[in-house]
């Protein structure tokens, strides 16, 4: 890492702090909030009743973000919550600042590329996806965190490894499962690059091997909540999603092509009539808009991973079809080089498995009654990758070529945008 960088560090973390805590202060306290009112009573079961909800009282989710905001201002949550939602807030806020330390401890490796380096984070850090996840009162925000750090703690692993850096790693892992089962994802794509990387090389690799054997025990530790708390009370080791009754039977054909379809759908080519009247996601929780894009997995991941799931009335639309292409163009411009070098191909590769992981439990969600929209694996499942991505941007802005100069004007006026928007615009209800 290279310490004269630091001034980069000190004004993206000034910067995020004052966008972050606006945006908090601007909103109301359930402002675009997944399920807020289930992760606020699991909290308020374990600070009331002094227990963890069961598995049917919304105790699916595993605990440690709300074993860490029963201690934030719990006797606000006794009477009007709302001291403690602002600062549980103000920690998500936290959370995002702790990322962005992570990816200047990743990203930052040459002195002469500062000012893209800082490009690169604020791009990352403005996108507004990234200030929803890290200012709501949702497990996401943790759960986001830890992805980040088990990718970065694996990456510096590989390069060099230190027992400090591993136990840093289990701990990471370790607390990201027993916030999310999602999490799951960067452990499984890790260990199957370093299983790829064992097969390639037709010998021991002790690094890979070491990476494999720790992210398997973070794994088995989370055996004991499943099997005390969840199996306990509901015979299932997941109740919440993926073990509902509903997929238990034989699918058909057709279930098949359900989930086919939404996976190979081309985006605006094989659309509803409706479906890009406006650039936004048409979902909403409990139903699905007649023009919705969840149907078509790469359309809804691509929207709500700059914009969420949610619509907006302000700024001009024309504002948001810029943003979605600027976006677009970006990630065409970094993919286009993604074999040039080691570490972009692994982050290519890293960023496809994801996508295959939230493919992957499509059919848990068209199938189950909990959730009727096929393309419910919304983006934030995945955030994690953002610190792929990074990888992606700053190789690319640190080569001396044409490409590099178009990215640093498309980065720079995708940033002046982030913040426009950010700003001034007002949900659509």
């Amino acid at each position: 890492m290279i310490k004269s960088n630091r001034w980069v560090l000190l004004s993206a973390l000034l910067i995020w702090f004052i966008l972050v805590l606006f945006h908090i202060y601007r909103t109301p306290i359930d402002h675009l909030s997944h399920d807020f009112g289930s992760h606020l009573s699991y909290t308020e079961v374990i600070i009331r009743e002094h227990r963890l909800p069961k598995p049917y009282e919304d105790g699916g989710y595993p605990p440690l973000y709300y074993l860490i905001n029963s201690v934030i201002a719990p006797e606000s949550l006794k009477a009007d919550k709302t001291f403690h939602i602002d600062w549980v807030r103000k920690l998500s806020a936290l959370y995002g600042a702790m990322s962005i330390l992570i990816f200047y401890w990743v990203l930052n490796v040459d002195s002469k590329t500062a000012p893209r380096l800082l490009l690169a984070l604020l791009y990352i850090f403005t996108t507004p996806k990234f200030i929803f996840v890290f200012s709501t009162y949702n497990n996401d925000s943790l759960a986001t965190l830890c992805g980040i750090a088990i990718v970065a703690l694996s990456y510096k692993l590989y390069l060099k490894w230190s027992d400090l850096k591993a136990l840093l790693l289990l701990v990471a892992a370790v607390a990201g499962l027993y916030t999310k089962y999602t999490i799951a994802l960067p452990i499984l794509g890790i260990m199957f690059l370093c299983i790829v990387q064992i097969g390639k090389s037709k010998r021991f690799c002790k690094t890979e091997s070491k990476l494999i054997l720790i992210l398997l025990l973070s794994i088995m530790a989370i055996l004991p909540w499943c099997l005390l708390h969840n199996y306990k009370d509901t015979k299932e080791f997941f109740p919440r999603h993926f073990e509902l009754s509903s997929l238990k039977r034989i699918w058909t054909i057709d279930d098949n092509l359900k989930v086919l379809k939404v996976i190979t759908r081309i985006p605006y080519v094989n659309s509803y009539p409706d479906e890009w009247e406006d650039p936004f996601a048409h979902t909403s929780w409990g139903y699905v808009n007649k023009s919705t894009k969840s149907f078509d997995y790469w359309a809804y991941s691509m929207v709500t991973s700059i914009l969420d799931e949610y619509g907006f009335s302000y700024p001009g639309v024309a504002n948001f079809w810029l943003l979605l292409c600027l976006h677009l163009l970006t990630y065409l411009l970094v993919l286009k080089n993604v074999i040039k070098s080691n570490i972009q191909r692994l982050s290519g590769i890293l960023i496809l498995l994801s996508h295959l992981g939230a493919i992957a439990t499509i059919p848990f969600y068209i199938f189950s009654g909990f959730i009727m929209t096929p393309g419910f694996f919304e983006y934030r499942y995945i955030c994690w990758n953002w610190i792929v991505w990074g990888a992606l941007y700053i190789k690319a802005l640190s080569e001396s070529t044409l490409l590099s100069t178009m990215l640093v004007r498309i980065m720079f006026v995708s940033v002046i945008l982030h913040l426009y928007i950010l700003f001034t615009y007002v949900r659509l209800p």
